[in-house]
């Protein structure tokens, strides 16, 4: 996991720094998410773990986890 993690972290800098070049707007998901990973309880955690409880890939969002990361979007908008 905690490979996963870094590549995560890896792929949001990446995401970030190409929307400032381009002027859009980066929206940072990770941090919202932090606690609610996917060794969190089931009824917390935002990602699935290797084997997911609900409609989602395994290491992906759950449904939980894409409403939280829209809804991180209305704030960085303002």
């Amino acid at each position: 996991m905690s490979y996963l993690r870094e590549k995560e972290q890896q792929l949001s800098s990446e995401l970030r720094e190409r929307a400032q070049a381009s002027g859009a707007v980066y929206v940072d998901t990770y941090r919202p998410s932090e606690g609610r990973d996917a060794c969190s309880d089931a009824a917390t955690r935002w990602i699935e773990p290797l084997v997911p409880s609900s409609p989602a890939a395994a290491v992906h969002p759950s449904p939980r986890g894409e409403r939280g990361m829209a809804d991180a979007v209305p704030d960085v908008l303002r």
